[in-house]
């Protein structure tokens, strides 16, 4: 897929202001990598590995690599603020903050 450059101009309608719109796909962008981490482990302990092939290096399959067909965790935070399938919110400020 081509990459596609962003423009302040995208981001208007989607949040108050480009700052916002950065900081709501960052947080979702994280959130999205720790899924992705969890899901990794767990395909990676579903081979099983002997003593015997410890020593060998496994070659290298579709099974080895799943991280590599995955989408970048910002090109799917982009993409959900772009579908409006991403909602955020105001934390309430406390006394102090």
């Amino acid at each position: 897929m081509p990459h596609k450059f962003l423009l302040p101009e995208d981001f208007e309608g989607k949040t108050g202001n480009v700052y916002e719109a950065v900081m709501v796909v960052a947080r979702r962008a994280r959130k999205i990598a720790a899924d992705q981490k969890v899901e990794i482990e767990k395909s990676m302990h579903q081979i099983e590995v002997t003593e015997e092939q410890e020593a060998v290096p496994p070659p290298l399959d579709d099974s080895n690599n799943v991280y590599l067909k995955l989408d970048k965790p910002t090109r799917i935070a982009f993409d959900e603020l772009f579908h409006q399938e991403l909602e955020y919110e105001y934390r309430e400020k406390t006394p102090g903050s």
